[in-house]
């Protein structure tokens, strides 16, 4: 349980540096302003819906390829992963996909200016990170049971 413990406190970490990187977006794009801009607004409507698009794709896999990863089915160069390291990498994971929504508006803040995609799609990106906040107790019941099942 000590390196359940030991993975999960850096997973955390992990966890606040990539939710306090959706601020930095936020904080980059009001340093910038709204002056780069140059995409025509039918275009970057067109770039929203398919960023939009993608942002739920990522939401519905990213369950499915955690999983997959916890079931160790997924392959690793080194052999076999601990349990705790499946653990990290579903959450990394999903830490990802979530980070991804941001950059999204991200880009569409660059090209089109447009605060309202950025925050949008920050607040979005949040919500998600806030609902993959990785839990202990969910750590140790899972270790618990896969321990029951080898």
């Amino acid at each position: 349980m000590d390196d359940l413990k030991r993975t999960h406190r850096v997973t955390l970490l992990i966890w606040g540096a990539m939710a306090a990187s959706l601020f930095v977006y936020a904080l980059v794009a009001e340093l910038v302003g709204a002056a780069r801009a140059s995409l025509p607004a039918p275009s970057l409507g067109v770039l929203r819906w398919v960023f939009v698009g993608l942002a739920v794709a990522q939401f519905a896999v990213v369950g499915l390829v955690a999983r997959r990863l916890l079931e160790g089915r997924a392959a690793s160069p080194a052999g076999p992963l601990r349990p705790a390291q499946r653990l990290q990498g579903a959450a990394i994971l999903r830490f990802a996909m979530c980070e991804a929504v941001g950059l999204y508006g991200l880009v569409l803040f660059f090209l089109g200016g447009s605060r309202r995609d950025l925050y949008a799609f920050v607040v979005v990106a949040l919500i998600a990170l806030a609902v993959h906040v990785p839990r202990r107790e969910r750590w140790e019941e899972w270790a618990r049971a896969e321990a029951r099942r080898t």
